[in-house]
């Protein structure tokens, strides 16, 4: 539980610039700068959030399709579609960590 404060001044235009900064790392300023100040690496990837919600709504679907199983409504599945948005999904993640590295 944080129970201090930690109060300071700074210009508009640096204010400005930490907000953007903490907003492309997807985190709130407070907590982007006490990273920075302990010298945390912050990692940003871009395209990232788009992936994984790829990946949940495949989970999702595949999870739907599970139950319809369990229930016996489905006796078999072509799961051709799924083997290809997932292999999609990891030619991106390929492609995003050699962009990082």
């Amino acid at each position: 539980m944080k129970t201090e404060r930690f109060n300071l001044r700074m210009t508009k235009q640096e204010k400005e610039k930490i907000r953007k900064k903490a907003e492309k790392a997807h985190k709130p300023m407070a907590e982007f700068m006490i990273d920075m100040a302990l010298e945390r690496e912050i990692v940003v990837i871009e395209g990232l959030p788009e992936i994984i919600r790829e990946l949940k709504a495949i989970g999702n679907n595949l999870n739907q399709l599970t139950l319809l199983a369990h229930q016996g409504k489905i006796r078999t599945m072509n799961f051709r579609n799924f083997t290809e948005q997932v292999a999609d999904i990891y030619v991106e993640i390929c492609d995003l960590a050699k962009r990082i590295s």
